[in-house]
């Protein structure tokens, strides 16, 4: 049983209240695992998709329809779903829509392609604080096993800690038609065999749902930055955040008044008095 650190006055944000309960862990012995999710958690994709819009746009002529169309989607906000993304620069056609569809996952499952993966805000400070801190960060994607090089040029490049204090849990071949929701529930119970699991982080509300039978007692944070459509109702409490930097200026503010939070920290802010 691990207990809860007394809390600081003043403290609003629930990423340093999960950093005091993995110290508090790892303090007492215990071995704590955070669970983090790539796409659209600690990386943000739609820079990958941008990339790819704008190759596919390539392969036709520049008189061709589709190449000012797919520039265009490439420029835009980019609606999740292919389908719909596609629609919204009225590209219909089926055979269109299919020759591009097969385009756009055979590059984004290729995992060349995460180089142009951009690093979600005050990710890299707050992951390697909890390393720092003893606990065992586990990244768990729906990305295929196949991209595990790839994805770990990029966790390293991007300055995430991916060493013996980290896991890299990818879809196995074998699971490759499962659902990611139904795929991380499985992982999450071999995950939850091996330690206590304090919190995970994810995009996808039907994610979170699936593991939360495995991890009951952990804290889950949904990143608001871009899911699948239709989502379905989260079956607990979560924390919606979109960065992890946000926190950290928020929290400068309700800790202006404890000048000592930083101490021996990577997990720095920087607190004025007000």
């Amino acid at each position: 049983m691990i207990t809860m650190p007394a809390p600081i006055a003043g403290k609003t944000c629930p990423l340093s209240e999960l950093a005091d309960v993995a110290v508090a862990a790892v303090q007492q012995g215990v071995a704590p695992q955070v669970v983090f999710d790539l796409d659209d958690t600690l990386f943000l994709v739609r820079p990958r998709k941008r990339a790819i819009f704008r190759e596919l746009a390539e392969t036709y002529g520049r008189e061709h329809d589709l190449h000012e169309a797919l520039h265009t989607l490439a420029a835009g906000p980019i609606p999740y779903d292919v389908v719909e993304a596609l629609g919204t620069v009225g590209i219909t056609h089926d055979a269109h829509v299919a020759e591009l569809k097969k385009g756009f996952f055979d590059r984004f499952f290729d995992g060349s392609y995460t180089a142009h993966d951009a690093v979600n805000e005050g990710a890299v400070a707050y992951v390697n604080h909890l390393a720092d801190q003893g606990v065992k960060v586990v990244y768990l994607t729906g990305r295929p096993e196949e991209m595990q090089p790839q994805t770990l040029e990029t966790l390293a490049a991007g300055g995430f800690p991916v060493d013996e204090r980290t896991r890299l849990i990818l879809k196995e071949t074998a699971n490759a038609k499962m659902l990611d929701a139904d795929f991380k529930g499985l992982k999450a119970a071999e995950i939850a065999a091996v330690g206590p699991v304090l919190a995970t982080f994810d995009n996808e509300p039907a994610n979170l749902n699936a593991m939360k039978a495995a991890m009951a007692d952990a804290r889950f944070f949904l990143l608001d930055t871009d899911h699948s459509p239709n989502p379905p109702t989260l079956e607990m409490d979560v924390y919606v955040m979109d960065t992890f930097e946000v926190e950290r200026r928020n929290l400068a503010t309700a800790l202006a008044n404890s000048p000592d939070f930083n101490s021996g920290s990577k997990w720095t802010i920087n607190v004025a008095a007000v």
